[in-house]
């Protein structure tokens, strides 16, 4: 099980990703702002984030002080952008926000898979 912070600002959107990835055996931390998402990782450990690209003054800031905070942590980005968007190299994957819920589950089991030092059942 990893501990996965989710991050959107569209609360139906944000329940429905905590579903589906609490169904696929992780813990979920959900958050509605970047400001919350760094109050998360500046006081606990997280394997993976999912986050939409949030709008306003936020922009993508709050994702880069994230990857600075948690570097070993991948970062996948769900969007209604149909391509990455610039200035976002250092995520580690980008889907579009209409994917299905089984590919959601498929990228995040491969981000794990693939993180330096992550194991099964340990949380970093």
């Amino acid at each position: 099980m990893a501990r996965i912070l989710c991050i959107d600002d569209e609360r139906d959107i944000l329940e429905l990703h905590s579903i589906v990835l609490r169904r696929a055996g992780h813990e979920v931390i959900a958050v509605g702002t970047g400001e919350e998402a760094l109050g998360v990782v500046a006081s606990q450990a997280v394997d993976l984030v999912v986050s939409d690209l949030l709008r306003g003054v936020e922009g993508a800031d709050y994702l880069a002080r994230i990857r600075q905070a948690r570097p070993a942590a991948p970062i996948l980005v769900l969007s209604g952008y149909p391509e990455r968007p610039q200035g976002l190299e250092f995520v580690d994957e980008f889907l579009s926000k209409g994917s299905r819920a089984g590919e959601l589950v498929e990228v995040v089991e491969r981000l794990l898979r693939e993180a330096p030092g992550w194991a099964q059942g340990n949380t970093a």
